[in-house]
């Protein structure tokens, strides 16, 4: 009984020894490679800049000073906002400004949307046409809005729209 009991203890220590030796072996065969990354991603940012219009004092085209147009840029440059004073029929303005990138990726405009509650009264005009171009960062867009109150504006009237403008980024455009 001695003998097999030798047999087999031998048997185990060989066959420890034998995964020993193999681990060892695999151990010196291979590595392990970590990888570490960071993201930084973009930031997407348009905002409104250089904001001017032409009257100021006497009406464009006329020889009176009676119709106002206000316009107010939001601190954050996201928003402006154009409201017509003391107007009367034929009276217009032009609206200047930059659509800024001031964002690290490049922008298009998707969608241009004019919210005129007085259609029949106030024509608002953008141009150029605004939908598909993109602005690289640190660009801008040159646009003009054009402004007219047509013959059913009432005489003295104040008049107020506002227009939005979505950009997103330039590969997220259909």
């Amino acid at each position: 009984m001695k003998v097999k009991s030798k047999a087999t203890t031998t048997l185990l220590v060989t066959l420890v020894v034998a995964l020993l030796v193999m681990g060892i072996a695999y151990a010196k065969w291979s590595k392990t490679l970590y990888i570490r990354g960071t993201v930084n991603t973009g930031k997407l940012d348009v905002i409104f800049a250089n904001v001017g219009c032409d009257d100021e004092g006497i009406d464009p085209g006329k020889d009176k000073d009676v119709g106002e147009c206000c316009v107010e840029v939001s601190p954050d440059g996201e928003s402006m906002t154009v409201t017509i004073n003391n107007a009367y029929p034929c009276y217009y303005c032009t609206i200047e400004f930059d659509l800024v990138n001031t964002g690290s990726i490049p922008v298009i405009i998707a969608s241009v949307t004019i919210n005129n509650p007085n259609p029949d009264e106030l024509t608002v005009e953008l141009k150029p046409e605004l939908v598909g171009t993109q602005i690289d960062p640190e660009c801008s867009v040159h646009v003009s809005l054009y402004v007219h109150l047509e013959q059913p504006a009432d005489m003295g009237a104040s008049y107020s729209f506002s227009i939005t403008i979505e950009a997103v980024q330039w590969n997220e455009y259909p």
